[in-house]
């Protein structure tokens, strides 16, 4: 059995709330008070810290994926501030559920893994399994790697990949999606966030890090 803090971090202005599949659904706006009594029904006695930030103009252009991270760094700072250590480290979406039940134990060696999406019919490779839903790391250096590129003072990294590393990488951490098939069919990495994302995770691999993208569990979207 494990016992469980749950950290929130949320907004309390709903101005980042987008739905493009179906700009018509109703939205809920509660104020903070109805917020946190909600989550602590909810949430129960796992419910250990409620914490708020509100996207600004230049995190809207940033897009999801670095607010997402920049929300995952404050959680992150209040753990580190707060001495707070754990065996293993869940980072998750609030709008994504696990597809089926999950045994952490198989989680607590030493590594850090994506959980994806499960497969769906988008026609963006890099959109297809969608890589920023959760996180499970077993070793809190490892969230400074991903979170913050901080490798330490000997650093080991690049600041490029070339696609026959890119290729040979996705092997070796079991990486199995169009993405890569696609990318063989151009000749070439794609050249928006996906280039960095991927630097990042070989960067990772290349400082020590066991990055895994897990197969055989899944997590949906469910707005």
């Amino acid at each position: 059995m494990f016992d469980f803090d749950i950290i929130i971090n949320t907004n309390d202005k709903n101005e980042d709330v987008i739905d493009y599949y179906n700009k018509e659904k109703k939205r809920y706006h509660y104020d903070r008070d109805t917020l946190e009594c909600k989550f602590g029904t909810f949430y129960g006695k796992y419910l250990s810290h409620i914490m708020y930030y509100n996207v600004n103009d230049d995190d809207k252009k940033n897009g999801a994926f670095e607010i997402f991270k920049k929300r995952n760094r404050m959680i992150l700072e209040y753990i580190n501030n707060n001495s707070l250590t754990y065996d293993v480290y869940i980072f998750i979406r609030f709008d994504v559920v696990f597809t089926d039940k999950i045994d952490l134990r198989a989680y607590l060696a030493d590594q850090f893994t994506f959980i994806p999406n499960v497969l769906g019919p988008h026609n963006r490779e890099d959109h297809y399994r969608d890589w920023d839903l959760c996180w499970i790391a077993s070793n809190k250096k490892y969230l400074d790697y991903y979170l913050e590129g901080n490798f330490g003072s000997e650093r080991n990294t690049v600041d490029s990949i070339d696609l026959d590393t890119l290729t040979d990488f996705s092997k070796k951490i079991n990486f199995k999606t169009g993405y890569v098939d696609d990318a063989i069919i151009k000749c070439d990495v794609y050249p928006h966030w996906v280039r960095g994302f991927w630097i990042l995770f070989y960067n990772m691999y290349r400082n020590g890090c066991n990055v895994q993208f897990e197969e055989g569990v899944f997590c949906q979207i469910i707005r």
